[in-house]
Formats: C-alpha cells, structure tokens, sequence
C-alpha cells in the first residue's frame, strides 16, 4: 500500500484504490490472490498483513558504539508496528538490513549495540479506525540505573560456581556486576571493611587470578578506581609481587590480529619540573608478560631522555629500547596510554607509547590461545613501590592507528573487546563474625536481564559468603499497548 502527506492536517494517511486502479493488465482479483506455484512462490498472503503506512526515520548517529535502547514514541490512529535497524557502521550494506527490534505490542527487548539506527513506524488500519500517521519521536537511551544490595550468597539461586542475584530492577541489558565478600562462620572484629573488584567487565566473563593487586579509588585515570600493584606508601605489599593474570583461552584470539592496551601512571622516585631535574622512574624487572607455550614478550618501563621510555625482551633478561618522552612533552598527570597490537596475522607485534611514533618490535606470529597474559609486578622484585593501571583491556582486533588515538574518558566496551578490567570498590559492613576474601571475582551478565557472580579464595576455590554487589545496565525495554518502544515500563 502507499500513503500520502496531507498538508491541511499534517498527518500521513493512506492512498484509497479501487479494483479500476489496480487492474491495468487485464490481471484478475482472482490473480492476486489465488494460491502460486513455482520457485518464488510463498503461498497466499492475505493483503491485511502489508502496512497501510510505512515511514522510515533518517538514519541516526549515536557518536559512538554503545549499548543503547532504542525509544519511539508514535501518534498514530489504527494498529502501530515499530522496526529498529542499527549497526557499528553506515552504508548501503549495513543499514536498514534486517531489523533487530521488530516491536508489535506487550513485548520485551534485548538492549541494542550499535552506533547508527533507523526506525521504520508501520500503521495498519483495523475494523475501527483508518491508519494515519500523525507524528514520530525517536530517542537513543544510553541512561544507566544502579542498585546495590547485601546478602548471604546462600540466599541466592544457582551453584556455589555461579550466582544468580535477586535483582530490583528490569534490565534490557546488564553492563556491570561488582562488589566485595566475606566468609561467614569465622573470626573477626566485624569493623566496617573495604574490599577490591577486579573483573571483566566484558561478556566472556574471564576469570582473573589475583595476586594481592586491588581497586584504588584514592588515584585513577577515569572514574571510580585503578587497579594498584604493590602498597601506596612506596614499600612493599607484604604478599610482594602484586600482580594479576589473564588467561586467553576464551578470547577467542588464536595467531590472528590482537591488541592489548591499558593506562599506566609508573613510579616516580625523583621529580623537580621547576629544575629540570631528571625522573628516576622505579619498576620491576618488567610489568607485562605475554606467556605462550613457544614465545614470550615481556615490557618494562626505564627512563631515557629524562622522562619515561618502554623496553621489551623475548626472554625476561636482554632488553632492547623501544621509545622514550624528551623532557617536559610527557602528559601532566603522568597516565600514560600503552598499546601492543598484532596487525595482521602472523606478523609483528607493534608497541605505541601515548603519542609517540610506534617501534616494531619483533616477530611474534604464536597461537596465544592457551598463553596467559600477566600484568603487574612482575619477575620477583617487590620493592618497586606502587604504580597503576586503568581500563586494562584485549580485543581480538587491529586497533593500530597512526599517530595514536589515544581513548575517551570511559571504560569503551566494543563488539571485539574479549575482555575489560577496571577498578571498582565498594564498601561493606560485614557479620560480626567473618574472615574477609582475600580475592574477590565478580562476573557480567550471561543474558539480557540475568547478572551472575561468583565467590573465589585466594586458592581459587569458590565459596558462599556475605555479599555486597553493585549491578549497572540500561533499564527495561519494551513496547507497550499501543506499539510505542518505552523504557522501563
């Protein structure tokens, strides 16, 4: 069917046929609606399923790739239908395409990820009224909501290995799960106490083994915490060595491109800017280490030219210099934007040092499935002080760019992000009795509205205990009686 504006009112309504209008070929009713046969046929389609109106929105750019809800809100008479199109690119091949969200009425929808969409409004008419369409509102909702809430784990549906929270809220779709925990049972003085989260924040759900590296809320790059190895009074941590692993068996990277790039603010032992005073900046033996089972890349950060510079070594103990800042042209805040990057498969791995030109570094074309990356103070050497590192993140993807693109001011989430740490901290006011979790793991959604947890020991083993959880994600999706996409109904 067709439809027209009309000017008088502005409202789009249909176009009336009449069989003379149609029947310029000598086809018959009869013609149009008897059952066909042959490769193209697809039976008998009675006419009132097409829209009496069809209208497509332009196309719209959110500015970024995000999680989003797609919201519309139709002025209509007769029966409103609402299609959502949405992808991470514009082009011909891409948008419309075939719709993500296909609304009808009383339904519920998975958020959206995507960074164009359209909307097509189609209007039918029923036994009551003629389709007309009056008027189009769209909205792309990045809105969070956030609730916290405390419990005995054993509370809560699932297996000691997986948790399912009792949730307040409707999701369209979970972006965060954190928090702290305490073991039940044991002694303590039940003081209010502070625990760290470190987890993936991606889909995947990788497991992090941690050692003695916690959230810092006090000194990070973007907001709410950093992850800190070692103590922030310049000495050791007493379990020395803080570092954390990642395994890479479920990132799906295999010998194909990669990149991992984070932040990191180092340790900075002697600085005098009003006297040009060199820095001294203090590290480990190296603070990143890509373990395979055939190779090894290993970074550690030196001073060249009176400011920070980066070496790598294949072996842990020959280093070879990357790059370094002249003085005076390092960023004021002392973050620093690191990137290792496999562009193509089988070929080199690239390191690139905030805005500097990159260095290639060497030939690293390994299968690092079953390798494990390892991040920290690493390499036996405890007495470094502390340093940071924020949105500590692997995509299985070229993210190379020249000069550097150095990232907005949040965690960003991509199609191709397998994983995501940050540092998140949360306080709690545990039982009397308890012994506070040395390490706690937290895991993201596994479906549209579900969160999950898990509840780790140092040693691994997963347990039931007091918890204390923050859950982030964008509110409800729906559509409601009269076919509009709302949020939170």
């Amino acid at each position: 069917m067709a439809g027209y504006f009309d000017s008088t009112d502005g409202t789009i309504k249909i176009i009336e046929y009449t069989w003379a209008d149609i029947n310029t070929n000598g086809e018959t009713w009869a013609d149009l609606t008897a059952w066909q046969s042959g490769s193209d046929a697809y039976g008998f389609q009675p006419i009132d399923d097409v829209a009496d109106i069809e209208f497509f929105t332009a196309v719209l750019d959110l500015g970024r790739k995000d999680w989003v809800n797609p919201l519309c809100s139709v002025d209509a008479a007769g029966d409103v239908n609402i299609k959502v199109f949405a992808s991470e690119t514009a082009t011909s091949d891409t948008i419309p395409g075939a719709p993500v969200i296909n609304g009808q009425t009383g339904q519920t929808f998975d958020a959206v990820y995507g960074r164009y969409f359209q909307f097509k409004v189609e209007v039918f008419s029923n036994s009551a009224e003629e389709a007309q369409l009056n008027n189009v509102q769209t909205n792309l909702a990045t809105s969070k909501q956030t609730e916290f809430f405390s419990e005995d784990s054993t509370n809560h549906n699932g297996t000691t290995d997986m948790r399912y929270p009792t949730l307040v809220n409707e999701y369209s779709k979970i972006l965060l799960v954190n928090g702290a925990a305490k073991v039940l049972g044991e002694t303590s003085d039940g003081s209010t106490a502070y625990s760290n989260a470190i987890g993936d924040r991606s889909d995947n759900n990788i497991t992090i083994t941690n050692n003695g590296a916690v959230a810092d809320a006090t000194n990070f790059k973007f907001q709410q915490a950093s992850i800190r190895f070692n103590d922030n009074t310049g000495s050791a941590l007493t379990d020395t060595d803080a570092n954390i692993s990642i395994p890479l068996v479920n990132t799906g990277i295999t010998t194909g491109p990669f990149t991992i790039d984070f932040w990191y603010q180092p340790v900075k032992m002697t600085w005098l800017d009003s006297i040009s005073s060199p820095p001294n900046y203090a590290h480990s033996p190296y603070f990143l280490h890509l373990d395979t089972s055939s190779a090894d890349f290993y970074l550690r950060t030196t001073t060249i030219n009176s400011h920070l510079g980066l070496e790598w070594s294949s072996n842990g103990s020959t280093w070879n210099t990357l790059q370094g800042f002249v003085f005076g042209n390092a960023p004021s805040d002392d973050w620093y934007f690191i990137r290792v990057v496999r562009q193509v498969t089988s070929g080199t791995i690239d390191v690139q040092l905030h805005n500097l030109a990159e260095q290639t570094t060497v030939s690293f074309d390994q299968d690092i499935q079953n390798g494990t990356l390892k991040i920290g103070d690493l390499g036996g050497n405890a007495t470094v002080g502390n340093f940071y590192i924020d949105d500590l993140r692997i995509s299985s993807a070229n993210k190379y760019t020249f000069p550097v693109t150095v990232p907005g001011a949040e965690p960003i989430l991509e199609s191709d992000t397998e994983f995501l740490a940050t540092g998140q901290t949360l306080q709690i006011v545990p039982p009397t009795t308890g012994d506070l979790i040395p390490v706690v793991a937290v895991g993201t959604l596994t479906d549209r509205t579900q969160a999950r947890y898990t509840v780790y020991r140092a040693t691994g083993q997963p347990v039931d205990a007091f918890v204390s959880l923050q859950v982030t994600g964008l509110p409800k999706l729906s559509s409601d009686a009269a076919g509009n996409l709302v949020q939170g109904a």
